[in-house]
């Protein structure tokens, strides 16, 4: 048995995540279309989120416009993926599943803050 490189390390991990969030993609649509209803709602034009590899895939708001509205937590994720989801991988996922729940034509925009990095 051959030892793993720290370069066939990473290209694992990085594949896992990748399948992780392919099999949470229809997840995730689905708490960006309620998060956009409770924006529109609200009236809530822009959120800001944070995001932390470690936080699995959890998008946490922490500041709106208008301000002191309360909203959802966009946590896709179901803790099953062991590594960190690091955001070269995850915000293009997160900004695809944004598209594909009608974020680009709602009127609302969302950014993500990177919590610790």
């Amino acid at each position: 048995m051959t030892d793993e490189t720290a370069e066939q390390k990473e290209q694992r991990e990085k594949k896992a995540l990748r399948q992780y969030v392919a099999r949470r993609r229809m997840v995730c649509i689905t708490e960006f279309k309620n998060l956009i209803a409770a924006m529109k709602e609200k009236g809530v034009a822009e959120i800001l989120v944070t995001d932390h590899p470690c936080y699995d895939l959890m998008l946490t708001p922490i500041a709106c416009f208008p301000e002191d509205q309360e909203l959802p937590t966009v946590a896709p994720g179901d803790a099953s993926h062991q590594g960190y989801a690091w955001h070269s991988t995850t915000w293009p996922w997160f900004d695809d599943c944004w598209k594909a729940a009608g974020g680009d034509s709602s009127g609302c925009r969302g950014v993500i803050f990177s919590n610790g990095l």
